[in-house]
């Protein structure tokens, strides 16, 4: 039985980031299966502290070790695509699927209908779980009866949780490190250049949630200002 890894990305830099880690663990133990795969968790942290923040890195730890998940930490400077890189690097099974700490799984959802999709049709990039449908996402044909983004209308890739095998980093690449949330953008331009093939789950069935941001306001701020 081949190996699904679903690996939660996380940045334990206030009470509240715990909190949704929590609550989105609650979800997938509730909602998340893989019929014909085994489903491995993983966690993924950043480990830079900010000073302004309460650390909960402890919390983290005793989370992790209760439900026997791997914990991986980044080590060096926090950013997007740094945390989504040291996430993709800590799994060794051919398929990934990437949930950040703060997407609550909505509805029931098999992974091993997308696992199939991905190792029948290997001209599929991506499966997404969840995407803004109110910003203007557009279908432009189907595959195996999984919708396909128009990766030329708004939005056919976003950080939101999906699936996708390990090869996808051999043909687009790593995240940009250092730019903060604009890693997630480069990425999509990139996937837009490359005429990627992106499809859709039969629903959205991830939601975010919360307010407070996994990146500190300060911190934000100051890459902003050094990218002018």
């Amino acid at each position: 039985m081949k190996t699904i890894d679903v690996v939660l990305v996380t940045w334990p830099n206030h009470p509240k980031r715990i909190e949704y880690l929590l609550h989105t663990w609650d979800t997938l133990e509730e909602n998340l299966s893989a019929s014909q795969h085994a489903i491995r968790f993983l966690c993924s942290s950043e480990s830079e502290v900010d000073p302004t923040r309460p650390w909960c890195g402890d919390a983290l730890v005793e989370f992790c070790e209760k439900r026997h998940i791997p914990l991986s930490w980044h080590i060096g400077p926090a950013s997007l695509g740094a945390g989504m890189n040291a996430a993709l690097k800590c799994s060794t099974a051919d398929l990934i699927v990437l949930a950040q700490d703060d997407y609550e799984l909505l509805h029931p959802l098999d992974l091993s209908l997308a696992a199939n999709l991905l190792e029948e049709h290997r001209e599929v990039d991506l499966v997404r779980f969840s995407w803004p449908a109110n910003l203007g996402c557009q279908f432009n044909g189907e595959i195996a009866g999984w919708k396909k983004f128009d990766v030329l209308r708004p939005w056919p890739y976003g950080d939101e949780p999906h699936a996708r095998r390990k090869d996808f980093m051999d043909k687009h690449g790593w995240y940009t490190e250092g730019i903060g949330h604009a890693a997630e953008g480069d990425m999509l331009w990139r996937l837009v250049k490359a005429n990627a093939t992106i499809l859709a789950s039969d629903k959205i069935y991830f939601g975010n949630f919360g307010e407070v941001s996994a990146v500190p306001i300060a911190k934000e701020t100051r890459k902003r200002t050094v990218s002018r």
